[in-house]
């Protein structure tokens, strides 16, 4: 239905020239991504946003829970870059029920996998591969980690929601120090490490996640 409804405003833009049918297909993945994040896209209320940060316009940051610990690590590199394979941390609330909480968010991370791919195709104008706008947050690109305050909570997790979680690159950790989580799937503690490197102009790069 959103494929058909993109296909609709594109047919409909009539652009003069390539650049405007650019500008046409900026527009239109504009409304199409802030349409789907007001509406189907929406965090589910048995989660919340804790670690991301919204900037004035609008514009959100993803960010973890070891943000202090990496901001040491960046300021002695030129580059720091996340290789932990997460690409979103999202809070579970006090009040949410593990089971319910795990059905929602993987109806959520299938709705934003699918908006995803939407949005890749929409970068392809003819022969031309255009960027998604700058102030276009998406989510799900990579493994999703779920933050509990309580390991008790997660203990109460049905077998087929624990399965249904791992099939979607859903994973539960608690945080226990500023650098140091346990994860509960694969029950273990896992440490932030990194490994430096030089660039082609004798800057230092660094490549950071978790063993």
């Amino acid at each position: 239905m959103m494929l058909k409804s993109v296909v609709h405003i594109l047919k409909n833009s009539k652009p003069a020239n390539k650049q405007q049918e650019i500008a046409n297909v900026r527009a239109a993945i504009e409304k199409i991504y802030k349409d789907f994040i007001d509406g189907e896209g929406k965090l589910p209320q048995s989660f919340s946003e804790r670690y991301n940060k919204v900037l004035p316009d609008g514009y959100i940051i993803q960010e973890t829970p070891f943000e202090p610990y990496l901001k040491n690590i960046s300021n002695t590199v030129d580059r720091l870059t996340n290789k932990s394979g997460i690409s979103d941390w999202i809070y579970l609330n006090e009040s949410a029920d593990i089971n319910t909480a795990s059905a929602e968010i993987c109806d959520w991370v299938k709705c934003h996998r699918e908006m995803n791919d939407l949005l890749s195709k929409m970068c392809r104008v003819g022969d031309t591969l255009i960027m998604l706008p700058l102030t276009l947050t998406t989510y799900c690109e990579r493994k999703i980690m779920i933050v509990t305050d309580d390991r008790s909570r997660f203990d109460n997790i049905l077998e087929e929601s624990l399965q249904n979680c791992k099939s979607a690159g859903i994973s539960f950790c608690l945080i226990l120090s500023d650098c140091e989580l346990y994860d509960l799937v694969e029950q273990k503690a896992k440490k932030i490490t990194y490994v430096t490197y030089p660039n082609y102009h004798d800057e230092i790069y660094a490549d950071w996640s978790f063993e």
